[in-house]
């Protein structure tokens, strides 16, 4: 199913285009240059633009701030009187700035990015799910953190503090943060806390139904979601998310939830129709998300597929936080597949 140009101009998805993106940026005085591969001779130039760094400097080093009860670390463009909010939860164990490549890559686009330290971040509180044996190795207890609905409702928490505190975060980095459009992306664990937010439904371990939905957000972005089964989803936990989504899976990707990436797609499957997105990368494993590791052999492949995953995110960003119209065109036709000559395999329902 497709979806009608029409309706993503009426109603609520309406609003205006004009003025909703300010005049482009040059870099200020003394900020380094930014970097670009140089365009292969059979490249889209447009899926090119987005794929590399935007006109935008993205300051040099995250602000760390204290927002509510925990931390986040603020993502800021430089030169940009406003920009939309994203605010972005981290996977299980890990913490906020090992998706740096990626936030600073959305930064220099145009968009202010929080991402809130939870406490489950191995810099954080992570290291209490952490036991050792009498041998002196250590191992996490994951299943623990994964399936503790005090967790997840933490979790939730962290990330609707930085959508009430917008102003706070402006004036601490000098850009008006818009919530006109805010948009809750996430991995993993973060990919889980999103879909909470945006409407599905789960049980806890007592079989209780809990719902943590939050309308004020606009829209969601899930890096690697999960599928029923797990984690308090079921068959029916997606039938409220009904605001636009994009999912994003790599196909040859194991996390710490043991689903296979084919599974991990019902959540796109299964939610409502109407301005949902998957971009499947079949040849692409974990690292789609952080960007390619140091001295790995398929480097080269990795890194492209980086790229593409940072453009298509991107476009998705640009479209729906921005109502850009030519955007959103775009990703709703064949030009996510052509522009990759096929690494990255795209639906939209």
């Amino acid at each position: 199913m497709r979806i009608d140009r029409r309706e993503f101009l009426a109603g609520g998805l309406a609003g205006g285009i004009a003025g909703l993106h300010p005049g482009r940026a040059t870099p200020a005085d003394g900020d380094p240059p930014v970097l670009r591969r140089r365009i292969g001779p059979t490249e889209d130039k447009r899926w090119y633009d987005l794929a590399q760094s935007g006109p935008y400097q993205a300051q040099p080093e995250p602000a760390l701030m204290p927002l509510g009860q925990g931390k986040a670390l603020v993502h800021a463009p430089r030169g940009l009187k406003s920009a939309p909010l994203v605010v972005f939860s981290h996977g299980a164990l890990t913490d906020p700035i090992a998706y740096r490549p990626l936030l600073q890559h959305w930064v220099s686009h145009g968009f202010v990015v929080v991402a809130p330290k939870h406490d489950d971040s191995i810099l954080e509180r992570g290291l209490l799910t952490r036991t050792s044996s009498a041998n002196g190795s250590s191992t996490w207890d994951v299943d623990r953190v994964l399936n503790d609905a005090n967790a997840w409702d933490a979790r939730v928490e962290a990330c609707r503090v930085p959508l009430e505190h917008a102003d706070i975060i402006g004036k601490a980095v000098g850009v008006n943060v818009s919530t006109d459009r805010p948009i809750i992306a996430g991995h993993e664990f973060g990919a889980y806390t999103a879909q909470l937010i945006l409407g599905a439904s789960v049980l806890n371990d007592v079989g209780k139904s809990l719902s943590f939905e939050d309308p004020r957000w606009y829209a969601g972005l899930l890096l690697s979601p999960q599928g029923p089964g797990i984690m308090g989803l079921s068959d029916g936990s997606w039938e409220r998310l009904s605001r636009p989504t994009m999912f994003v899976q790599a196909g040859r990707e194991s996390d710490f939830t043991g689903q296979s990436p084919g599974t991990k797609i019902d959540a796109f499957k299964r939610s409502p129709p109407g301005h949902k997105y998957l971009a499947w990368f079949d040849d692409a494993g974990r690292n789609l998300y952080t960007g390619p590791r140091a001295g790995r052999e398929e480097g080269a492949r990795d890194a492209r597929l980086f790229e593409d995953m940072k453009a298509e995110t991107t476009a998705y960003l640009t479209a729906y936080a921005n109502q850009d119209v030519s955007m959103y065109d775009a990703l709703t036709g064949e030009w996510p597949s052509r522009a990759t000559f096929g690494r990255m395999q795209t639906r939209v329902r």
